[in-house]
């Protein structure tokens, strides 16, 4: 089908209705209404991934309200691409953005320097900026995205309630998010 994806009520009404249409003439459109919470974490990601979901949960959740346990794949799949990223970044940091080829000589088999060559990490990190983005864009995380909202949410100033607390919090104090 051509044309626009159709948005989520929540962030219609966010956007500040643009459609003008009444609530429950939105609410007709989508009658499937995940529960609001947090989603569980899947164990196979990797550590760094690990801490960026506690982080993004408690953004998505608390200050933003548009987390539900129906999030879990999609916030995933930016956390996997986040710990894509950064281990890209470091690799980078290491050995620059570009590294020198070693050749043999055809003649004496001896090693020389070659050209210079794109890291390896580089393509590998765009990509991974390319599938955050698409993700944070769903989520409302950029900053085209965040001008578009005009109205607060239900969990806007509230304190998170202890069992919402132990959902986000890591168990393993290696994964305690970094304070900025």
């Amino acid at each position: 089908m051509p044309g626009r994806r159709p948005k989520p009520t929540a962030i219609h009404i966010l956007n500040g209705n643009p459609s003008e249409l009444s609530r429950a003439e939105l609410e007709a459109k989508s009658s499937w209404k995940p529960k609001v919470g947090f989603p569980e974490m899947p164990k196979t990601l990797p550590k760094n991934a690990q801490r960026e979901w506690h982080r993004m949960c408690n953004i998505l959740f608390h200050q933003r309200g548009v987390l539900t346990v129906a999030d879990g794949k999609a916030l995933a799949g930016y956390c996997s691409a986040w710990a894509i990223w950064e281990d890209a970044q470091e690799c980078i940091n290491k050995h620059g953005p570009f590294i020198q080829v070693m050749l043999a000589d055809k003649r004496t088999g001896e090693l020389i320097l070659g050209d210079l060559k794109v890291n390896p990490a580089v393509p590998i990190q765009l990509k991974a900026l390319q599938v955050m983005r698409q993700f944070e864009i769903e989520f409302g995380m950029t900053p085209a995205s965040r001008t578009k909202i005009h109205v607060g949410h239900e969990n806007e100033g509230t304190e998170p309630t202890m069992e919402e607390r132990l959902a986000i919090m890591p168990s393993d104090p290696l994964l305690v998010p970094e304070k900025a």
